[in-house]
């Protein structure tokens, strides 16, 4: 007789598994350490969601959806600049490290990770509090970009002036 599924195992699992992603992120992941990581087996992880890649995606929507509640993208427009030292503090840091792991991956081609890229930058694209889709796309543009430079370097100063002079090129484009 199979065994039933157990949806809050599954549940505790998928949030293990993320805070695992956040902390180490997905280069040379193997499911043994993930597994002992977190407290269970892999063959109990491979039960729950039928293969590594079906549970990293999961594990990726749900650091995705956590990261985007954290940001509360819903709230009223705000100007690039109040929008980047939102995105750059350090507790979201480890979604974005993950983010451009993603991003890299999946501009090699690697298994389904370009399909997530593509839905992650659709996700941005329509999450963000612009009408414009190329306002929008040169936002995400940006912000990779300074979070890459920030990630890099730490040199806080510098990134956060070169975001503020961006918002004050974009806000003079789109002022009346």
């Amino acid at each position: 007789m199979a065994r039933r599924l157990e949806p809050e195992k599954r549940q505790k699992h998928l949030e293990g598994v993320v805070d695992y992603l956040l902390r180490h992120g997905l280069a040379g992941l193997s499911l043994r350490p993930l597994a002992e990581a977190i407290e269970t087996s892999p063959r109990l992880l491979l039960y729950h969601f039928g293969s590594k890649e079906a549970l990293v995606a999961a594990a990726l929507d749900g650091a995705r959806a956590r990261m985007i509640l954290q940001l509360d993208l819903a709230s009223p427009r705000r100007s690039f600049s109040a929008w980047w030292h939102k995105l750059s503090t350090p507790e979201i840091q480890p979604y974005w490290r993950l983010i451009l792991e993603v991003y890299a991956l999946g501009l090699q081609g690697e298994g389904s990770y370009a399909d997530m890229l593509r839905r992650a930058i659709a996700d941005w694209t329509t999450a963000l509090p612009v009408v414009d889709q190329d306002v929008a796309t040169l936002m995400i543009a940006v912000v990779g970009g300074l979070l890459l430079d920030l990630m890099g370097t730490g040199d806080r100063a510098r990134v956060d002036g070169a975001a503020a002079r961006f918002d004050q090129l974009i806000s003079r484009k789109e002022g009346p």
